[in-house]
């Protein structure tokens, strides 16, 4: 769904008026049974006690539907306090979702915001949440406030929490054991994993707290340290241990202010941005998704949260974990990387190219301020100002994990190491006097080998580099085999023998590559800058199509889909001496579909890899029987099996019957056997 259309004139724009001064406000407020208006737009509730929580989420919605009803404009502010036992006791937890914990709906009052930034579980972030949770035990921090909101122009019935909810999901897991059952919105309770804090971080979080205060640190930190000096290294510890049943009580039975804004989700999206940005700071990706929510009403961090528990990208969120740990919502970096960038970003016509390799680098090393410029794509607009992005992308999720497999690293390790060897040579080379070293060598700067080998933007680089010019990436997918050739070729490509050769053991090197050797060169000394950009030179080069033409080798690539199936029409003319033939096929579904041509139009034909690593042999057939969509499984290895399982297929009762008469049929699969004896004599 696109976004709201930028074009609309101001002078259409309805007056902003507050509710109170709308007809009808008079009969809105003696409906409500709890919530008191105070004055113009904002209203105020004494304390919300737990017998009061329905009340005031129908005081709420009855506001909101007023102002959905006749279009208000201004925001409403419902201003209270409730205790924070009881906000966490009707909230509804991601984290506990995914666990499979079961929630009772009309108990649920309290949501995440979808914006909000997914939890980050990783130990810094923890530490933190140990750390506040120590000091709010003890009086020494405050939450200050928690702010919800409801989207008058939205159709959920949860008040959404769009700050403090990193806040309340870590009490949620690590002290709900603690909370008043008789009133928990909790209807099955899953085996929930606690944070923990090692010996060593947990003694870290200490310190830091008696730093910070070394006068007035509570008295309980002294404790705990004495209580854990004992302990083995590898005890873990939990927020229950280290403040106790006093501390969670003094936690949970806390009155907090609660501030529950109605307002559109531009305003309250903005207010999330506002309020992230003091207290819990947002990162590039964080804004970004922001936006494309904005844009397009197309949720990101929901597919991040997916992709976070997806088992077929473990290998990728292990890579990226110098990321993920920053924030994960990062965990969607490299799939978008494939999604949204192509071949003619990165080709030698193309003038930006080196531009364009820059923010490829910035993506993968998360780059603050530059990152998102690879991915702008997602946030165009047309002409009108709308959004172009429509629906979320088919992320390749499989496909990108195959370049960070045990097996794909060690390829990478290979050249890693040879690189990391030439600079050891050069260095020694380098460290003799003037006069023994060659006018080459003195050229080089051993050090810009870092860059080219380090984690956060080179391989990863690479790895969507080497994707993106695989063929035209329809049979890279069908193989992890072929994923490993592809890395392969590409860094021997650039990297490989023909490149340089280095032998540390005799510290002898040869740079065979001129671009190579700018690229190792000062720039004092017509070398590459040591920047992305510089490193992009030899990157976006004719290397690149070298690397692709490799591949297509490799493969045995014969085109595209729609070339091949042209030409291979053209060859069942010549066997068949017929511009006019075709078949019927049986689906899984269980319609039965034509495959077939006359002269140069086509019904209902793609093009069917036989053979899924390599795209040496292939047949037209059915689009909804083709197995490259996995609506079929291949029974067949060549083209033979292929037009023989076809031809089987004439005499099923259900294909039988699409024929108009038997001779027809009869004609069909005689020129189906004449296409197997023909492929059978060329050994296909």
């Amino acid at each position: 769904m696109a976004g709201p259309d930028k074009t609309e004139s101001i002078l259409k724009r309805k007056p902003w008026v507050h509710l109170s001064n709308i007809d009808g406000f008079t009969e809105l407020k003696e409906k409500l049974s709890l919530v008191e208006h105070l004055n113009n737009s904002d209203f105020i509730v004494g304390k919300v006690y737990e017998s009061d929580m329905k009340k005031l989420q129908k005081d709420t919605f009855l506001i909101k539907m007023f102002c959905c009803k006749h279009d208000v404009q201004i925001p409403v502010n419902i201003k209270t306090h409730i205790k924070f036992e009881t906000i966490l006791n009707h909230y509804e937890s991601d984290t506990l979702l995914e666990a499979g914990v079961g929630y009772i709906n009309s108990k649920t009052y309290f949501s995440k915001y979808n914006e909000q930034r997914i939890r980050n579980a990783g130990t810094d972030k923890i530490k933190d949440n140990f750390r506040y949770s120590l000091l709010r035990a003890f009086n020494c921090a405050s939450a200050n406030f928690f702010p919800f909101g409801v989207k008058s122009d939205g159709l959920l019935d949860k008040i959404e929490a769009y700050d403090r909810s990193n806040l309340m999901e870590f009490c949620t897991i690590n002290l709900h054991t603690q909370f008043n059952k008789n009133y928990s919105n909790i209807s099955k309770l899953t085996d929930i994993g606690y944070d923990k804090l090692s010996k060593k971080d947990l003694w870290l979080v200490c310190d830091e707290i008696k730093q910070k205060y070394p006068k007035h640190y509570p008295v309980r930190i002294d404790e705990l340290l004495e209580e854990i000096k004992d302990d083995s290294a590898s005890s873990t510890y939990t927020i229950i241990d280290c403040i106790g049943n006093d501390g969670v009580g003094n936690i949970v039975n806390k009155w907090e202010s609660v501030h529950i804004l109605i307002a559109p989700h531009e305003i309250i999206s903005g207010e999330l941005e506002s309020i992230n940005n003091k207290n819990n700071s947002w990162v590039d990706i964080n804004y970004f998704f922001q936006n494309i929510s904005y844009r397009t009403e197309i949720s990101f961090t929901d597919e991040a949260k997916l992709s976070l528990l997806n088992d077929d990208y473990n290998e990728t969120r292990k890579y990226f974990k110098y990321l993920i740990d920053t924030a994960p919502e990062y965990s969607l970096v490299p799939v978008m990387a494939l999604d949204v960038l192509s071949k003619s970003d990165f080709k030698q016509s193309n003038d930006n190219r080196t531009d364009n390799f820059t923010n490829l680098a910035y993506l993968m090393e998360g780059k603050a301020g530059s990152c998102m410029d690879a991915l702008r794509k997602y946030i165009e607009v047309d002409e009108k100002g709308n959004a172009t992005l429509k629906e979320l992308p088919k992320f390749k999720y499989e496909l990108i994990n195959a370049c960070f497999t045990d097996s794909s690293l060690e390829i990478w390790n290979g050249y890693k190491k040879k690189l990391q060897q030439l600079k050891k040579v050069l260095k020694k080379l380098k460290g003799r006097s003037l006069n023994s070293q060659t006018d080459e060598l003195k050229t080089l700067t051993p050090s810009k080998i870092d860059k080219l080998v380090n984690p956060k933007f080179s391989y990863n680089t690479y790895a969507i580099l080497s994707l993106l010019f695989a063929g035209d990436g329809k049979t890279i997918k069908n193989s992890d085999d072929n994923v490993e050739k592809a890395i392969d070729l590409f860094l021997e490509t650039f990297f490989g023998d023909k490149v340089f050769v280095v032998d540390e053991l005799k510290n002898t090197y040869t740079i065979k590559d001129s671009e190579f050797l700018k690229l190792l060169r000062d720039t004092d000394s017509d070398g590459y800058s040591s920047t992305h950009k510089g490193r992009g030179e030899y990157f976006t080069s004719s290397k690149l199509d070298d690397y692709k033409k490799s591949y297509e080798n490799y493969e045995d690539y014969q085109g595209t889909n729609e070339e091949r199936v042209d030409k291979h029409i053209e060859e069942l003319k010549r066997i068949t001496n017929l511009t006019k033939f075709g078949w019927w096929e049986d689906t899984e579904s269980g319609k039965t579909v034509y495959c077939g041509y006359d002269g140069n139009k086509k019904y209902n034909v793609s093009w069917e890899h036989i053979q899924n690593p390599i795209q040496t042999y292939g047949a037209i057939r059915a689009n909804q029987t083709n197995s490259g969509a996995g609506a079929k499984t291949k029974v067949f290895d060549t083209e033979v099996g292929y037009y023989e399982y076809i031809l089987k297929q004439q005499s099923a009762p259900k294909v039988k019957r699409k024929y108009k008469t038997d001779r027809e049929r009869v004609m069909a699969e005689l020129q189906l056997e004449g296409i197997i004896e023909h492929f059978k004599k060329i050994g296909k």
